[in-house]
């Protein structure tokens, strides 16, 4: 096996000396560009089992077979290759490939570390000719690099992501990005009086050919530089150099300064803010060159004001400030090769609010020979940025009709989050939902990955403007009950109805249900109030009747005789009164001549009706009979006794009659007996009778003879 093994070793060194005839000798079509282009190693494929070779073969006049040799020496490590029998590998060379190239693997028992030089030659497709190239001292390098990780924390920024590199990254450098315009890599220029961090002034001024910014004290103090600062001279202002970050997480700020001045002043002061909080405050002494490195947390859109003091003495604080600004959110922490590294590289690198919490990142550390090997980093993503939620003012509505409450749709509140979080509703009712009456509380929370959150509420006011609705009855009339001055009147109370519950009806005016009505109309009305105020009123009316007459009974009939010589009598009774069922029945005499007056001879009917207040009448009627029972009187003349006349057997005599008187008119006297006066009277006693007859039949009779 030695022997066989020298004897190849030695075909392998004449093919390579008859590579080298080749190369130097060969004449024709491919003299010019037969050497073969050899990249080697493929860091990549080198393994302890086989090493990949890579190269790339010249142009072929026309497609064909190429035939390859490799040969490989190294010193003390002579790496046999077997590629096939012949020591070949044959393809095919094809022309419309934009480039001919190809890999060949070849293995081996064991590769080892080592620098050696590896030959190809081929021939060409012809036959006829051979080329060789070299790589000389070629390193194999099959020790994997180290690679070391650190765990780390990284913030989201203000559009919810997040940024991991495998090594830190300078965000901000002073010196290289200082610009002649405000604003430029977020960088600004001004000044401000101790302490008035809102007091905060850019400067308008810049000094094209000295390339500073100024103001406008004395020696167009304060100054600031590419490299540095002067404070104010006149009122000691702070020169202020501010960044205004567009990044989130935690940074690594490296700050070089020193008082360029060391004639006088007392030192350089800086002092660094965040926003309106300082976070960083130094004196050094003149001359001393200071180098400070802090970390600290930032947001996007924090300012980072970076400023030179002029503390006692504004006059000589010309000082030298440079600031670097990386970020720490790299995971290497150290990995190496002892033959260098090629590059590190992350895997995730990216993140975003989905990923907040811990993640698991493999670095990848690549050395020169293409070895590589992993960590893996416990990344936190941490979302420090509160979301804001801003809700809607103040709403109300009116109920909708016949419903006790409405429904209210409203905006969802307006949120702003880097991580795009919707409004949830903590507690309340929702939009689009029935509202009740009343003031009801909307209360939205926004909470984003990192647990931070943010609320906001509002009202919703629903009032009821909707009055209640109430029927009365209808109008009732009825007559009143028997000997009672009204009627006892029931009917069904109204109750009202609302759009809400807890309506209540109340009976404002009127006597209500069961109660005795008075003659006349009642107003029954009730009032339905609702439990927000509203009201609606109904009314009927009850109307009693009185169609129950009144009373009256008149005494009995009366006779009663004449007053003496009076042509009547005074008679008195006690007038009737009526009594009605109600009070107010008024009793009048309609007819006769009443108590206590002269009643005339006959029959006389005293008529007395009773009228009550509903109009209703009752009459009761009797009789005044005044008799004449008083004879009228009557005188007849003396008796006369005359002679006859001369010649007569009588006498002519004349007399006044009499006439009767009465006690009342009307009394008629009549001669019952006699001849009359101015009658002739016979001889003798003649008698004249005279009867007078009153109205009332009673006579008397008075005579005397003639």
């Amino acid at each position: 096996m030695r022997r066989a093994n020298t004897k190849f070793k030695k075909f392998l060194f004449t093919l390579f000396l008859l590579s080298l005839f080749y190369l130097f000798t060969l004449k024709g079509t491919f003299s010019q560009t037969a050497t073969p282009i050899l990249n080697f190693p493929a860091s990549s494929s080198i393994t302890n089992s086989q090493m990949q070779i890579s190269y790339n073969l010249p142009d072929q006049p026309s497609p064909g077979t190429v035939t390859l040799y490799i040969s490989i020496f190294g010193g003390s490590n002579v790496l046999t290759l077997s590629m096939d029998d012949n020591m070949n590998q044959n393809f095919v060379c094809d022309l419309n490939s934009p480039a001919n190239s190809a890999e060949i693997i070849v293995a081996s028992g064991t590769i080892q570390e080592g620098i050696f030089d590896i030959t190809i030659a081929y021939q060409n497709i012809a036959g006829d000719s051979y080329a060789v190239a070299t790589n000389s001292n070629v390193s194999i390098d099959l020790t994997p690099p180290t690679a070391i990780c650190q765990d780390l924390t990284a913030y989201l920024d203000s559009f919810g992501n997040a940024t991991v590199t495998a090594e830190s990254i300078e965000l901000a450098n002073s010196v290289n990005e200082f610009s002649n315009t405000q604003g430029q890599n977020n960088w600004y220029y001004g000044s401000h009086f101790a302490f008035d961090i809102y007091g905060f002034n850019e400067f308008l001024d810049f000094n094209t050919n000295s390339n500073f910014w100024y103001g406008n004290q004395s020696y167009d103090t304060p100054i600031l530089g590419q490299s540095g600062g002067h404070p104010g001279i006149d009122n000691l202002d702070w020169a202020v150099r501010r960044w205004v970050s567009n990044y989130t997480g935690t940074v690594r700020i490296k700050l070089d300064f020193f008082d360029r001045n060391t004639s006088c002043g007392d030192g350089a002061h800086v002092r660094v803010f965040k926003n309106i909080n300082q976070v960083y405050d130094y004196l050094n002494l003149p001359g001393n060159l200071t180098s400070a490195t802090f970390n600290l947390d930032i947001t996007s859109t924090d300012t980072l004001s970076f400023i030179i003091d002029p503390k006692f003495d504004g006059g000589c604080d010309d000082t030298e400030l440079r600031v670097s600004i990386y970020t720490t959110n790299h995971v290497n922490n150290g990995s190496w090769d002892a033959n260098g590294l090629t590059s590190l590289a992350i895997t995730p690198s990216i993140f975003n609010c989905t990923t907040v919490g811990s993640n698991s990142v493999i670095l990848m550390a690549t050395d020169n020979a293409g070895n590589t090997s992993t960590c893996t980093s416990l990344v936190t993503i941490n979302d420090t940025l509160a979301p804001s939620i801003i809700c809607q003012a103040d709403t109300i509505v009116n109920s909708d009709p016949g419903i006790c409450g409405a429904i209210v749709n409203y905006s969802l509140p307006e949120v702003a989050d880097n991580c795009n979080n919707g409004p949830v509703l903590l507690s309340g009712i929702g939009t689009g939902a029935l509202f009740p009456i009343g003031t009801s509380i909307e209360k939205y929370v926004i909470v984003d990955p990192g647990g931070n959150s943010d609320t906001c509420s509002f009202t919703i006011t629903v009032l009821d403007n909707e009055n209640p609705g109430i029927t009365c009855p209808d109008d009732i009339t009825v007559n009143n009950d028997a000997g009672a001055c009204g009627a006892m009147v029931t009917y069904t109370p109204p109750i009202g109805t609302d759009n809400c519950p807890g309506a209540v009806t109340v009976q404002t005016s009127g006597l209500g249900y069961g109660a005795t009505f008075p003659l006349g109309t009642t107003t029954e009305e009730y009032t339905v109030t609702d439990a927000a105020g509203n009201t609606a009123v109904c009314s009927f009316t009850i109307t009693v009747l009185d169609n129950e007459n009144p009373g009256i009974t008149c005494p009995d009939n009366i006779t009663v005789n004449n007053d003496a010589e009076a042509c009547g009598a005074m008679v008195t009774y006690t007038p009737p009164v009526g009594t009605d069922n109600c009070p107010g029945a008024v009793t009048v005499q309609t007819n006769g001549l009443g108590s206590g007056a002269t009643f005339p001879l006959g029959t006389t009917t005293e008529e007395y009706t009773v009228t009550d207040a509903a109009g209703n009448t009752s009459v009761c009627s009797f009789t005044i009979t005044v008799l004449d029972n008083e004879n009228p009187g009557i005188t007849c003349p003396d008796d006369i006794t005359v002679n006859n006349d001369a010649g007569a057997c009588g006498a002519m005599v004349t007399y006044t009659p009499p006439i009767g008187t009465d006690n009342c008119s009307g009394a008629i006297t009549t001669q019952t007996n006699g001849l009359g006066s101015g009658a002739t009277f016979p001889l003798g006693t003649t008698t004249e009778e005279y009867t007078v007859t009153d109205a009332a039949g009673n006579t008397s009779v008075c005579s005397f003879t003639i």
